[in-house]
């Protein structure tokens, strides 16, 4: 049977990676200072396991149309917007003189990130996500104010959560109606959303076959699904 490993490397960063190179671990590949999901996922276990989460809210986000800009300015200059932008996501997130109230962004790789932020700062991660602009020089030399809007699955009720997993999955499943849904930018979780939610959570296996998990997009008219590795952590994400 056929691997989803290509699959996933496709849509998300080199996770396979991780076991050999300690850089890998904690980062997104493409870029210098952008800490990639297993860092988010520690942060997230760590503050529980502190009886801290319930000071924080999560999302997960996907850059509206970032493929037009990424034709429309290349490349090379589209990969500097995005760490740019994630990285001014950041500096609103760390700006408590507090350490631990401090939050996180994580690159899942692609176009997909998420951001782990203290509740008093909500509205400026927000506004942030609804709309940022951030200047470019265009391959004639000209420089460029881009527009980059993210659609997000927000969650600010973690305290019933027991680990990270369970807290990226609910954001996971409110970022897949918000892509559904045009002109929609943030979708919060909540009760309703908890009560459509499967028991068991949608996800693949880092070696399940590429058509039985096509099926499962299909199936449950998903957009991105988690992918796990045997000990049931996520390693992955691929999106549609």
């Amino acid at each position: 049977m056929a691997s989803i490993g290509k699959l996933i490397y496709t849509y998300s960063t080199a996770y396979l990676l991780m076991n050999y190179i300690t850089f890998a671990h904690i980062h997104d590949m493409r870029f210098k200072d952008i800490p990639n999901l297993t860092c988010l996922q520690n942060r997230i276990d760590n503050l529980i396991e502190q009886k801290q989460l319930h000071f924080f809210g999560v999302a997960i986000c996907n850059l509206h149309h970032f493929s037009l800009i990424n034709r429309k300015v290349g490349q090379e200059r589209g990969t500097a917007l995005l760490e740019n932008y994630l990285l001014g996501l950041e500096e609103i997130v760390t700006q408590s003189s507090v350490e631990w109230e401090k939050g996180i962004v994580a690159s899942f790789g692609a176009d997909t990130f998420a951001v782990l932020f203290h509740k008093s700062i909500q509205p400026f991660v927000v506004n942030y996500l609804s709309g940022a602009e951030l200047p470019v020089t265009l391959e004639n030399g000209e420089k460029e104010l881009i527009n980059i809007v993210s659609r997000s699955g927000m969650n600010l009720n973690l305290n019933e959560f027991k680990n990270s997993f369970e807290v990226l999955d609910s954001v996971s499943m409110a970022l897949n109606i918000a892509r559904r849904r045009e002109g929609v930018k943030v979708i919060f979780y909540d009760e309703t959303l908890k009560d459509i939610m499967n028991e068991d959570f949608v996800t693949c296996n880092v070696n399940d076959d590429q058509e039985a998990v096509a099926n499962d997009f299909k199936r449950y008219d998903l957009n991105a699904m988690a992918v796990v590795n045997k000990e049931n952590k996520i390693v992955g994400v691929i999106t549609i």
